[in-house]
């Protein structure tokens, strides 16, 4: 068995400046779908805040932290039971009633916006598997997620999936190097690939878009416990160049280039992200998920019932207080759902420890 619990390392303490990062990364995906996402939806078109056009990056941010906290997870998990375990009680409890949550009041509130979302029950079985719905479709007629938000949710689960064979089969300290060959070398192979159909079935199987994210989160955490300086620098390196070219125009690129200068400094020049410890910034971090689940559908069928003929300060203070409601439901859900269920999962680590 190739997982183990090492030695405590400086990694092994809570970041919190990766905390702060993640607020950052849920506030910028929750302002673009407020203020860009959905024009003809919303009474205020995408008027207010056009700077928030490019927040769907915020999910590559996402990605980069998951990396670094699926390679810390695994450090810590005694055996891949373990590592399955803690995951599944990490995300499906509050899946499920955020799945509820917004399956209520999608079928509650009628609106444009809220009719052509609307789904039938099957739509659970996508969003409590995290499994997308065009599979599910091949054996029961599924259209869609609860809310589209979650496809997201589909590439980790895929992520957890090979950084778990990976780990197992080569160990933890070979995850980021296989990691990082294997980005490097897929990204080749999709620009490469002849056809449409290699490409969906590389994107179905490895996400090859993203992968470069993950690769880059691990890297950080074995840079933070160990990883050799020019090892590190050499990896990265290539995984930046790799995600550029995924990416689509200058900004993708700029954007997501200061993710990874984020990264960096967070192993070169730690006390730089300081800002990022705010208190505000970590405890938005803390009910990231919760938030990210519930923001989109709710917050949509809120904002598309608002009259037309309001001055935009008035839609932009609304749709604020829109998020900060949502942000104290995701408070309830982070409190009675996350922070039980992960306590659960310790105490079957106490009972089961393999």
């Amino acid at each position: 068995m190739a997982l183990g619990r090492p030695p405590t390392t400086p990694a092994d303490k809570r970041i919190r400046e990766l905390d702060g990062l993640r607020a950052v990364a849920v506030l910028t995906v929750v302002l673009y779908h407020f203020f860009q996402r959905f024009p003809n939806d919303f009474p205020y078109g995408d008027r207010i805040f056009p700077w928030v056009g490019f927040g769907y990056l915020g999910v590559h941010l996402f990605f980069m932290i998951s990396g670094f906290a699926i390679a810390f997870t695994l450090n810590h998990a005694s055996g891949p039971l373990v590592f399955i375990r803690h995951r599944f009680f990490r995300l499906w409890p509050p899946m499920l009633v955020c799945s509820l949550l917004t399956f209520v009041v999608m079928n509650v509130v009628d609106t444009p916006f809220t009719e052509a979302r609307r789904v039938g029950v099957e739509a659970f079985l996508p969003s409590l598997t995290f499994i997308a719905p065009f599979i599910w479709d091949k054996i029961i007629p599924v259209s869609n997620w609860i809310d589209g938000a979650y496809w997201s949710l589909f590439v980790e689960v895929r992520f957890y999936f090979w950084a778990l064979v990976i780990a197992t089969i080569f160990g933890n300290r070979n995850l980021a190097a296989a990691l990082t060959g294997s980005a490097v070398a897929l990204a080749i192979i999709w620009h490469l690939a002849p056809n449409a159909a290699v490409i969906f079935y590389l994107d179905t199987l490895f996400f090859v878009p993203y992968l470069p994210l993950f690769a880059a989160g691990v890297l950080t955490y074995q840079a933070l416990t160990g990883l050799k300086t020019l090892r590190f620098y050499t990896g990265f390196t290539l995984i930046w160049i790799a995600e550029i070219t995924m990416l689509a125009n200058v900004t993708e690129y700029t954007l997501v280039s200061m993710f990874f200068l984020l990264f960096l400094i967070l192993i070169e020049r730690r006390a730089w992200l300081a800002v990022l410890t705010a208190r505000p910034l970590v405890a938005i971090g803390l009910i990231s998920y919760s938030l990210y689940l519930l923001h989109q559908n709710i917050g949509g069928a809120v904002l598309s019932s608002l009259p037309a003929g309001w001055p935009m300060w008035s839609y932009a203070l609304v749709a604020l207080c829109v998020l900060g409601v949502i942000m104290l439901l995701a408070r309830g859900v982070y409190q009675f759902v996350e922070r039980p269920s992960q306590s659960l999962a310790r105490r079957f680590d106490q009972r089961f420890p393999t």
